[in-house]
């Protein structure tokens, strides 16, 4: 199977500057290493939002190395979506990335005014 676009795409995303990406609740192999490839191609410089224990337990889980990423505590789903929208508005970080939580709890985060 040709991932030919995709190819295209990172190539193009990679030339650009990495910027800060607020993870909100990458408590899971899948979303954690999802954060961690990215940052690895450097598309991206993740500050991963969530309750460190289960952050860490995660990566230790799925032999992943959080060395050089920044954790901001929350301490559950709900506060780990608010804290992340609040570093994009306060422009600490300048995109938002879902981890494993629900969509609708991170959107419901980046509508409430």
């Amino acid at each position: 199977m040709s991932h030919e676009k995709y190819d295209r795409l990172i190539e193009t995303a990679r030339a650009l500057d990495t910027i800060p990406t607020a993870v909100a609740h990458p408590c899971d192999a899948s979303s954690l290493s999802a954060a961690l490839d990215a940052a690895r191609l450097g598309l991206i410089r993740p500050i991963l939002v969530g309750p460190r224990a289960k952050i860490e337990a995660a990566a230790r889980q799925s032999g992943l190395d959080l060395g050089g990423c920044e954790i901001v505590e929350a301490p559950h789903s709900h506060a780990a979506a608010e804290k992340a929208v609040e570093l994009v508005r306060e422009g600490q970080a300048e995109a938002l990335m879902k981890g494993s939580l629900h969509t609708d709890e991170l959107m419901a985060a980046v509508v409430r005014k």
